[in-house]
């Protein structure tokens, strides 16, 4: 590949300046690359080795190898450096995911909570309104008989429901 440092045009001809001496030619025109910073690397045997049969069986020169392998690793460092960005963003959008199943869940619990708490004073009234007085045990004695119950119920394993 020839690079021509400069292209003059005068009348028909074309002069290209070209280490010192000029070259013409009437009427073809060469299109210039833009030249790109140039990079010295030296590899060992086996490394060279393995860049030629790549290659080989890419059917692109060692340099185009060399360059698609920069550009993937120079793509992995940056998602390496943005990692932080990345794991932001992901959580944010997971956040805007789980809020309504979130919001959904502790409005699901409130009312749980609000029936049990009624079950809870409604049990106590019919207990002191219907059952006479002296088979009633006192309240809070039957509340925390009933509430140990309970926590040992869930804290069971055996499927009865």
């Amino acid at each position: 590949m020839i690079r021509f440092n400069k292209k003059i045009i005068i009348n028909t001809y074309k002069y290209w300046i070209f280490s010192g001496s000029i070259f013409y030619n009437k009427g073809v025109s060469f299109e210039m690359k833009k030249t790109r910073p140039r990079l010295t690397v030296t590899f060992d045997e086996d490394m060279m080795e393995q860049l030629k049969k790549i290659s080989d069986y890419r059917g692109e020169s060692i340099a185009e190898v060399i360059r698609s392998f920069v550009e993937e690793g120079l793509k992995v460092q940056a998602s390496v450096d943005n990692i932080d960005l990345i794991t932001k963003i992901i959580r944010e959008q997971l956040q805007m995911l789980m809020d309504g199943y979130v919001e959904r869940l502790a409005s699901i619990s409130a009312k749980g909570t609000i029936m049990s708490a009624t079950s809870t004073y409604l049990t106590a009234e019919t207990i002191s309104r219907f059952v006479p007085l002296e088979l009633q045990m006192e309240y809070q004695e039957a509340y925390e008989q009933a509430r140990k119950k309970g926590v040992a119920y869930l804290k069971s394993k055996k499927k009865e429901y």
